[in-house]
């Protein structure tokens, strides 16, 4: 089936959160969600703070009743929260793609589910065939529309539909996000068809999946530079692990420092009763935090050790789900799968990273610029072992670097 129109341009305006009523639209329903999400957070609480005051003669049924309506009320909560998550994602596609119009880009198939049909932006002959929410259409009273039919006439969306689409009708009312599986989901191929460069940085731009261009796999690691013989040597990689090491002893060392400070002001007070409570309290959480602290300044040692010993390559990768997994493809059919450590960071979607170090076993991360270098580790340093060869020279300095000791991998902080 084929769109009866071309699509045209809404406005001038270069995207469409440019577009006034876009913007209108898009604060109104966050400021809804964010309401309702404050109001039933506080009826919620009051619920439970009503436990404690019941009256005697309505203990019997009115615990139960409130504690099931406080549950109900923190589970309206958290979807109202999800809602505005959700309409504050949708600004990063209007924030890139402008508003376009098409006629007849609905129907209704044989088992009543409604479709858009929508121009691929590289091959406009095309069509991207979607399912979409029925919540975008108005409701009929004489029932469901038939099959074939079209419904509405006009419809507006922002987006690409082999990834990411906004759809809305006039006005913009009744804005809905319409996302191809591939785009998101890792388990799935990439869409690997026809795109161009521009269409490429925005899929990218909006966290989209796209499959690397072709003979880029072939091509294998690129050094970055050229001239630095370690990453440490670039510029922008020296002055994020100095950012990096700074928080994390500050964390540590502050730490250290408030709780000198504390327990020496309880041994210094006549009557130190009423901060007993707060120094149990702290005498349990403090040993974690400061494990924690210790463990991270230790990882930011180890990453300057690693970041003086590679140098950075340039490879085609992509974040999996949740982005705090990073899969690496430095060569056709070939891909590794490595996590930062200590922290779970979660990378920006892009095609291309910068890696620096031993693909057996980790070493470090980063976004391609080099400015927020990250400690990483192989997920399954076993099976990468097997696909690469080693050599003495890479395990001398996988050791000198303090990726291994003793030829095991490490993968903890210190």
């Amino acid at each position: 089936m084929s769109v009866s129109s071309t699509n045209r341009a809404v406005s001038t305006y270069a995207c469409a959160y440019d577009h006034p009523a876009t913007q209108r639209a898009i604060r109104v329903r966050l400021l809804l969600h964010s309401a309702g999400a404050l109001g039933l957070l506080a009826l919620g609480v009051a619920c439970l703070v009503a436990l404690h005051n019941l009256p005697d003669a309505t203990v019997s049924w009115g615990f139960l009743f409130l504690w099931i309506l406080s549950l109900v009320l923190f589970s309206l909560c958290a979807r109202a929260v999800a809602q505005a998550i959700a309409a504050h994602g949708e600004q990063k596609v209007l924030r890139t793609y402008p508003w376009q119009r098409l006629h007849g880009a609905v129907y209704v198939d044989a088992a009543g589910q409604h479709k858009l049909v929508l121009p691929n932006p590289d091959a406009p002959y095309l069509d991207v065939h979607l399912l979409a929410s029925a919540r975008l259409f108005p409701s009929r009273e004489d029932g469901p529309p038939p099959p074939g039919s079209m419904v509405p006439d006009e419809v507006w969306f922002a987006g690409d539909p082999r990834f990411i689409t906004v759809v809305a009708l006039p006005g913009p009312r009744r804005m809905r996000t319409v996302i191809q599986p591939s785009a998101l989901e890792s388990r799935i191929a990439a869409y690997d068809g026809p795109i161009s460069e521009e269409a490429r940085r925005r899929a990218l731009a909006v966290g989209a999946r796209v499959a690397p261009p072709e003979g880029a796999l072939a091509r294998g690691p690129v050094r970055v530079g050229g001239v630095p013989k370690v990453a440490m040597h670039h510029p922008e990689t020296a002055a994020g692990w100095r950012r990096s090491m700074l928080r994390r002893s500050a964390a540590l060392y502050g730490q250290i420092a408030a709780l000198a400070i504390f327990y020496t002001g309880i041994s210094l007070v006549k009557d130190p009763g009423p901060l007993l409570p707060a120094a149990v309290t702290l005498m349990v959480i403090a040993p974690f935090t400061l494990s924690f602290a210790a463990l991270a300044v230790g990882g930011a040692r180890r990453l300057g050790r690693t970041l003086r010993a590679y140098p950075w390559q340039e490879c085609i990768g992509e974040p999996e789900n949740g982005q705090s997994v990073v899969i690496l493809r430095p060569a056709k059919g070939l891909e590794f799968r490595i996590r930062s450590l200590p922290l779970r960071t979660h990378f920006k979607n892009a095609d291309r990273f910068w890696f620096a170090g031993d693909m057996r076993y980790g070493g470090a991360l980063t976004e391609v610029g080099g400015s927020r270098p990250t400690r990483v580790v192989n997920v399954d340093p076993k099976k990468a072992h097997e696909r690469l060869r080693a050599t003495p020279q890479l395990n001398a300095l996988a050791e000198e670097s303090g990726l291994t000791k003793d030829g095991r991998p490490r993968t903890w902080a210190y």
